[in-house]
């Protein structure tokens, strides 16, 4: 009888126990909260809703760096532009145009006898010259959005749950494609889609935790819990919380947020800004190819000298590329019950906000239109300084001798003062002089100490 009491006496606390273990005890963020600011009296942090605002700022992408690859758009890979290669003789042509081909040559104004018709067929095809145009209105930019809290309006429970900014480029600019999308946990590019998350919190029951870390655990233990997962998408598969496009040449990034993220912080896209037409122009720009100077360190002949034009079509005018901005947030607004973590016994309102637009410069005048740089000479036919002209037996009209470079002109500068006074006009085929009201006036030696280089008209 005795042995059978004992036995349930020890029952009833190895009960209590058991009962003591499995008791989960809910970790506190704190007893009560007061937020207070310079601008409010001080109240229950409850009773404080956050606000948020979005700033955004561009930097060029490096020239290493590929643009955007037509995920959304109309830009197209390197592979996709590439010049076809040329046929090199009819032999090469598909068979319905060589049929063609064929006929045209059979005429007897081009093949009287069919020796010189099979003579023709062989030839060897020319191609005639091509002209590249270098596009610089097409702008690759590394774009920074930032989307923050209002200092003054802090509460440790809330937190922005989702967001869609919406950047519309003024005068006439459009985004024509972007393409990664990095955040803190997710990031996007033109093939895969990666998803990386990463969360870890440590507490003992005694302390609190950051703000979207729940945890409970057992009285006297420190509670752990970390978790970090990788996975690789295929990029049509979708990703909830990070949405990127391009609609009408307006930007649009959406995020919605999981349970316990706050999306206060960076998301940092590659985009392409394409400058309109009427903001553009097609100009010519100069390179001379060799050295001015031969292996014995004397000056070459002026003749030696190559000459290159380029075609760029680049904005007329530095000015400023500015979009205005619209931010839509919401808030996840805890009523009561943020005085735990957990979020079970929260009493939560969804509060979505719009903020007026603002205005923000995207990409300086001087990225917009870089300067170009030429020779410039002294008073001419009673104006003021004007700039040096180059006169080429391919072209139908005379250009001023721009460089891309301030380097490239003030060494062709150079060449002229030192190597070249004697016969300044003259630069490989081309000739050098002044566009003048009365007419191109080529360079005399006279001028050539007068010359100095500033930016291209």
């Amino acid at each position: 009888m005795a042995r059978s009491s004992t036995l349930s006496i020890l029952g009833c606390v190895g009960l209590a126990i058991l009962a003591g273990c499995t008791h989960t005890v809910v970790v506190g963020r704190y007893a009560n909260a007061i937020c207070d600011s310079p601008s409010a009296k001080a109240v229950p942090c409850h009773d404080v809703i956050p606000a948020a605002d979005v700033s955004v700022v561009t930097i060029a992408t490096p020239t290493a760096s590929s643009g955007p690859t037509g995920v959304s758009g109309n830009a197209t890979s390197a592979s996709a532009t590439a010049e076809p290669t040329p046929l090199v003789s009819a032999t090469n042509f598909p068979d319905h145009a060589l049929a063609e081909y064929i006929k045209v040559l059979a005429d007897p104004k081009f093949s009287p006898t069919a020796e010189s018709l099979r003579q023709n067929i062989a030839a060897a095809l020319k191609a005639g010259p091509t002209v590249t145009v270098d596009d610089r209105t097409v702008l690759h930019r590394n774009m920074i959005v930032t989307v923050t809290k209002d200092p003054l309006k802090f509460n440790p429970a809330d937190r922005i749950e989702a967001t869609a900014v919406f950047i519309e480029p003024l005068d006439g600019v459009t985004f024509t494609s972007w393409d990664t999308a990095v955040t803190l946990y997710t990031t996007i590019n033109a093939g895969t889609i990666q998803l990386t998350q990463t969360q870890n919190s440590g507490q003992t029951l005694t302390a609190g935790t950051p703000s979207g870390a729940p945890i409970t655990g057992s009285l006297g233990l420190t509670a752990g819990q970390g978790e970090t997962r990788v996975e690789n998408f295929n990029a049509t598969s979708q990703v909830e919380n990070l949405t990127v496009s391009v609609i009408d040449g307006k930007l649009r990034i959406r995020r919605q947020g999981g349970s316990g993220i706050d999306l206060t912080g960076n998301t940092i896209i590659k985009v392409d800004l394409t400058v309109p037409s009427t903001r553009a122009a097609f100009k010519p720009v100069f390179s001379i190819s060799g050295d001015y100077q031969d292996k014995d360190q004397k000056w070459v002949l002026p003749e030696k000298l190559n000459l290159k034009a380029d075609i760029v079509y680049v904005a007329t005018k530095p000015e400023n590329i500015a979009a205005k901005m619209t931010l839509i947030y919401t808030v996840r607004h805890i009523t009561s019950g943020d005085e735990t973590i957990e979020e079970k016994d929260d009493t939560v309102q969804e509060l979505t906000f719009v903020n007026e637009p603002v205005i923000s410069v995207l990409v300086p005048g001087r990225q917009v239109s870089p300067p170009s740089y030429a020779l410039w000479g002294l008073e001419k036919d009673g104006r003021g300084p004007v700039p040096v002209y180059i006169a080429r037996p391919t072209s139908s009209r005379n250009a001023p001798l721009c460089f891309n470079s301030y380097e490239a002109a003030n060494d062709l500068l150079a060449y002229i003062q030192h190597g070249n006074q004697a016969r300044p006009e003259i630069l490989g085929p081309a000739t050098l002089g002044f566009g003048l009201l009365s007419g191109f006036t080529p360079l005399q030696p006279q001028d050539v100490q007068q010359l100095f280089v500033t930016g291209c008209p």
